[in-house]
């Protein structure tokens, strides 16, 4: 009778071995995804913006909402009534806006439309894209919230469009109503006919 062949065992891996192996893969998968990442998007830090267009809807042209991207974990800005800050986390095209806090100050309803509109569309977003110069703020489901335009200092004295009312009375908004929106002072009444609207927001009549 003719004895089998004896058979061969496999040589075994080394722990260090497969270690190494592991460590390969990943780099080269990381390679790969690096390789095919699309540029990254213009960095917000340091920036400034202002509302144009809130969930479709146009905003108030004074006061304005304005969003300011300060560091990589912080925002600040106004709400439009109030002045608010708030945590930041940002990516290459995500980002999460926290508002934490705002100073207590009422205005006239309208104002305080908008304020809410605002700060509920900043806690909606979770991506951002560049388009044409201006920030878009996108939800979950990919809708524009907040269309934003770069935010300037604007200039003292500055004369208003003709054919509008002046606003130099339109930042006592700010301390023209308690918290219960009653006026605080027969001076300080803001009439919300003079403020000067964008788009559809609604023109007022009167």
């Amino acid at each position: 009778m003719g004895g089998r062949a004896p058979m061969r065992r496999r040589p075994r891996m080394s722990v260090r071995g497969i270690v190494l192996t592991m460590l390969a893969i990943g780099a080269l998968a990381v390679g790969c995804r690096s390789g095919h990442a699309a540029n990254p998007a213009p960095s917000l830090i340091g920036t400034s913006w202002r509302a144009e267009e809130i969930d479709g809807r146009g905003v108030l042209e004074r006061p304005e909402s304005t969003l300011a991207f300060d560091d990589a974990r912080r925002i600040t800005g106004h709400t439009a009534c109030n002045r608010y800050f708030g945590e930041l986390e940002v990516g290459e095209d995500t980002l999460r806006l926290k508002p934490a806090g705002t100073t207590r100050m009422a205005c006239a309803p309208v104002v305080m439309d908008q304020e809410s509109r605002f700060l509920a569309a900043l806690s909606a977003a979770t991506a951002f894209r560049i388009d044409g110069g201006k920030l878009l703020l996108l939800d979950e489901a990919g809708r524009v919230r907040v269309r934003l335009v770069p935010h300037g200092p604007r200039r003292e004295g500055s004369s208003p469009t003709p054919g509008q009312p002046a606003s130099s009375s339109l930042p006592l908004a700010a301390h023209a109503f308690d918290r219960d929106n009653r006026p605080s002072s027969p001076a300080g009444r803001v009439d919300a006919r003079r403020y000067r609207v964008r788009r559809d927001y609604g023109t007022p009549t009167g």
